[in-house]
């Protein structure tokens, strides 16, 4: 049984995720590009990409959008862009590459309209009210930023270092921004609490309820269908690349279902997983297994041994989601779980009304930001 602690993921809309280094995001703005996708372009055609403010007549300075003081010019909106790809770059399995980097790029650039006046309704209420980044919250941000990207406090600053002057600015001055939203937010829940009654939580607890009980039988039809599709590929009657397209409910992955490159401690956080490929050699067709998020076909493409004796296994997949189960939670932590979940829509709510007040400009952006919302309105893009 598949538990996940944070119920507030399905059952509380108003639950905000951070989205680190999209352009001028504040913390409201949904994660929808920060799954890995299976990727973004890279080589001649990144060069090339048709969403950098680079593809238009524009000069580097040209203001794309303004709210009272603050600006963002097109050279900087592409280096968010770039950021932004390095930074997915990093969060991929060995072995796959970024094929999808103009939607990226138009997911950034879309975002920008919504975030950026909310960034700068931030800098202006925390200059009033005498708020500041601590140093707490940057490094709370920056941690986030390093999870995002798979990263750890020792391969950080590998990347940091490859990073130009400019975009290594560029990450710093979205971290402090995000540092900076996160301490309006603490004085916002200080001092405009979120209340919760006895009749709300009452009211999650059954909702809860009968989420699991349909999370049970999706699962036990999912598990029976995986079933049934690896014994009509092992006994011949269905080609594995014919059930990707018709099963498989990974839109990331490619129409024949490869996954990519992995060496085996990709899998720690997944033992049966871990231990089912530990076995497999080119060629073997796995029955399904449990992993991240639901279950999976695997098969080995090719089994490479490297110099340090680690074996890299190329993959593909047919992958069947699962819907997660909530645990059973006491009074305390329903309250818990509604009251953070509604500070996090006052907050936002409250950061909206204070952009709609300076509402924003754009001298030089408008239909840049209009061609990025309809690229990113388009259907599988990620």
């Amino acid at each position: 049984m598949r538990m996940n602690m944070n119920i507030t993921r399905k059952f509380l809309l108003s639950v905000v995720v951070p989205l680190l280094l999209v352009a001028g995001c504040s913390r409201e703005q949904p994660e929808a590009d920060a799954a890995s996708p299976a990727g973004v372009q890279t080589g001649d055609r990144a060069k090339k990409s048709k969403t950098r403010a680079a593809r238009t007549n524009l000069a580097d300075d040209a203001v794309l959008i303004r709210c009272g003081t603050n600006a963002l010019t097109k050279a900087e909106a592409d280096r968010l862009i770039d950021l932004r790809v390095k930074m997915v770059q990093l969060s991929l399995p060995k072995g796959q590459n970024l094929q999808l980097r103009d939607a990226l790029g138009a997911r950034v650039l879309a975002a920008v309209p919504v975030g950026f006046p909310r960034d700068c309704a931030v800098r202006e209420f925390a200059a009033t009210n005498g708020i500041a980044a601590g140093r707490n919250e940057i490094d709370l941000m920056r941690a986030r930023a390093m999870k995002s990207a798979k990263q750890d406090f020792s391969s950080w600053p590998s990347f940091v270092r490859k990073l130009t002057a400019d975009e290594r600015a560029t990450l710093d001055e979205r971290i402090r921004i995000e540092a900076l939203t996160e301490s309006v937010r603490m004085w916002h829940a200080a001092n405009r609490p979120a209340k919760v009654t006895d009749e709300e939580i009452a009211r999650l607890r059954q909702r809860q309820r009968n989420y699991n009980q349909m999370a049970a039988a999706t699962n036990d039809f999912t598990f029976a269908q995986a079933t049934n599709v690896w014994r009509a590929i092992e006994n011949g009657e269905l080609a594995f690349g014919d059930a990707v397209r018709k099963y498989s409910t990974d839109e990331t992955d490619t129409d024949d279902g490869i996954w990519g490159d992995f060496a085996l401690d990709y899998f720690n956080d997944s033992p049966v997983l871990a231990k089912t490929l530990s076995r497999m050699e080119s060629g073997n067709i796995s029955p399904p297994v449990e992993g991240d998020n639901g279950l999976m076909i695997l098969r080995v493409d090719d089994k490479q041994v490297e110099s340090d004796g680690r074996a890299v296994y190329s993959l593909s997949r047919i992958f069947f989601h699962l819907p997660e189960f909530y645990p059973e939670l006491d009074d305390a932590a329903f309250a818990k779980e509604i009251r953070e979940a509604r500070q996090n829509r006052l907050f936002n709510e409250f950061i909206a009304d204070l952009a709609t007040k300076n509402p924003p400009t754009y001298p030089s952006g408008e239909k840049i930001f209009e061609d990025a919302k309809r690229t990113a309105a388009q259907p599988a893009l990620f």
